[in-house]
C-alpha cells in the first residue's frame, strides 16, 4: 500500500473538502459524534482516539426517505460524493456485513448502493481506549487493515496516510503538494503505539477473554445451545461495544 506523510491535519481536510462534503468527529461531552466539516471554522478537529457513538450506519440509511411511489418503487435520488473520518477499524468491520447483505447476491438495495458508492471512508487507528473497547475479543484490533480508502495514524509531529483502495491512491495523486515521503522513525513510532494499544486492550479484557475470539466460537459452534452461550457470555460479564 502506498504510503505518505502530513505534518498538519488541515491542510489534509480542506483538501478532502474540496473535492465532497466532509464529515469529522467532534467532542461531545465524553463522546465523538459527526458533524460537517467547516474550513473557515478556529476551533481544529480532534483526532478521536476511539469511535463515535453515532453509527456509521447513519451515513448509508437515513432516518427517513422515500421508498417507493404505488404501485412503482421509487428510484434513488442522486448522492453526492461524501467523506467520513475518523472511523475506526470496529466500524469498517460493521461495514462490510452491510455490504454482504445489501450489495452481494442478487439483492442489491439500490438507495444502499447509491450511497455506498458515493462515500469515501478515512480511518484512523484508535489510541487510549475506552472502557467500553473490546474489540479484541471479537478478532479486532486498533487500526484497519482493509476496507478504508484512506487511513490516518498519528505519530509525533505529523500523521501517516496509507491509501488503500484505488480512491485512495487518486486522492493522493493529486494532492502530493501538501504529502511528503514518511520519515522512518515516524513508521516504528506508529507500530510501536499500535502495539502499546493492543497490549492496553488486552489488559482491559483479560477478565473477559475467553479461548477464542467470540466470532470464531460463535462459527465452530452452530450446534451450541443458545442458553449455554448466553449463560458462558454472563459469567464472563461480557459487554458489547458502545
Amino acid at each position: 500500500m502506498e504510503v505518505v506523510f502530513i505534518s498538519k491535519l488541515k491542510p489534509f481536510l480542506d483538501a478532502v473538502a474540496g473535492q465532497m462534503e466532509l464529515y469529522v468527529p467532534k467532542k461531545t461531552g465524553e463522546h465523538y459524534v459527526y458533524s460537517r466539516y467547516d474550513p473557515s471554522a478556529s476551533t481544529p478537529v480532534e483526532f478521536n482516539n476511539i469511535r463515535t457513538c453515532m453509527p456509521i450506519k447513519e451515513f448509508l440509511f437515513p432516518l427517513r426517505e422515500l421508498a417507493a411511489i404505488f404501485p412503482e418503487p421509487a428510484e434513488p435520488e442522486e448522492v453526492k460524493p461524501f467523506a467520513v473520518f475518523g472511523l475506526k477499524d470496529c466500524d469498517l468491520r460493521s461495514i462490510e456485513i452491510l455490504d454482504k447483505v445489501f450489495l452481494e447476491e442478487e439483492f442489491k438495495d439500490p438507495f444502499y448502493v447509491a450511497r455506498r458508492e458515493k462515500m469515501f471512508i478515512i480511518s484512523s487507528d484508535c489510541f487510549e481506549p475506552g472502557e467500553s473497547c473490546c474489540c479484541t475479543l471479537f478478532g479486532g484490533q486498533s487500526y484497519a487493515e482493509k476496507g478504508f480508502d484512506l487511513n490516518l495514524a498519528k505519530v509525533n509531529n505529523g500523521f501517516i496516510v496509507e491509501a488503500g483502495s484505488d480512491k485512495g491512491k487518486d486522492f493522493l495523486q493529486k494532492h502530493k503538494d501538501i504529502l511528503v515521503k514518511v520519515p522512518s522513525e515516524a513508521l516504528a513510532e506508529r507500530d510501536s503505539i499500535r502495539a502499546q494499544t493492543h497490549k492496553q486492550l488486552e489488559e482491559k479484557n483479560a477478565e473477559y477473554k475467553l479461548d477464542a475470539p467470540v466470532n470464531e466460537i460463535m462459527e465452530n459452534s452452530s450446534d451450541l445451545p443458545a442458553t449455554v452461550f448466553i449463560s458462558m457470555m454472563r459469567n464472563r460479564r461480557i459487554t458489547s461495544p458502545r
